[in-house]
């Protein structure tokens, strides 16, 4: 999803938008190809580095045909959604937030749908060091996700009615995505900072794996 404020301006589809998050469930592999060469996948057989990525992988990270949309929230019902994300905490479950453009902090020991304590533009050279994100009902965002949390999937709030589309699909946004980049260089950017106000008692932040 992505996430724009308004400002006496209107942004034509998601892919103008600044600021992204989605729901974990939906992506189902890892972007590069796997190093043990499988006959049965759409993958070459290499030597890494690099690690290839074939349109075959863009389908199996993204593999149920989602649709991009927006819609447009208030900062309140933006929060609402991130706390749904964080809900099930510690607990994996395919409705955690995957963020972009913003950044959040959330408490692990604050109870369910009471844990987002800010958010934060992220800036230009990926840092969480933007301006505060206002998650009252006093502002308003047009916010790109996917259809199916749009609706109300994974437990979010329900905004069909103001669902807005272009057609494109994540798989097809994600391969685009890849073939104007041509090279990809990831690094963990920390979008997502987990605090924990009370670190004698259980359940701990996860460990971020690089």
């Amino acid at each position: 999803m992505r996430l724009a404020e308004r400002g006496g301006r209107r942004f034509a589809s998601q892919r103008t938008s600044p600021c992204a998050t989605g729901d974990d469930g939906g992506l189902r592999a890892n972007l590069t190809c796997p190093v043990t060469d499988d006959p049965a996948d759409f993958c070459p057989a290499f030597t890494p580095p690099p690690y290839p990525i074939t349109r075959g992988q863009t389908f199996a990270v993204l593999p149920f045909g989602n649709f991009a949309v927006t819609i447009q929230v208030n900062g309140a019902e933006l929060k609402a959604m991130l706390e749904q994300g964080f809900s099930s905490m510690p607990g994996a479950n395919g409705r955690f937030p995957q963020v972009g453009g913003m950044c959040v902090t959330y408490d692990i020991q604050a109870a369910a749908l009471n844990r987002v304590t800010g958010a934060v533009r992220q800036a230009a050279d990926g840092t969480c060091t933007g301006t505060a994100l206002d998650l009252s009902a006093g502002a308003s965002y047009v916010l790109a996700t996917n259809d199916f949390t749009a609706v109300g999937g994974d437990g979010y709030p329900n905004f069909a009615s103001r669902v807005t589309s272009d057609g494109t699909t994540l798989e097809q946004a994600l391969a685009d995505y890849v073939v104007a980049a041509g090279t990809l260089d990831p690094t963990v950017q920390g979008r997502i900072v987990c605090t924990d106000s009370n670190t004698g008692a259980a359940p701990a932040c996860p460990i971020i794996l690089p």
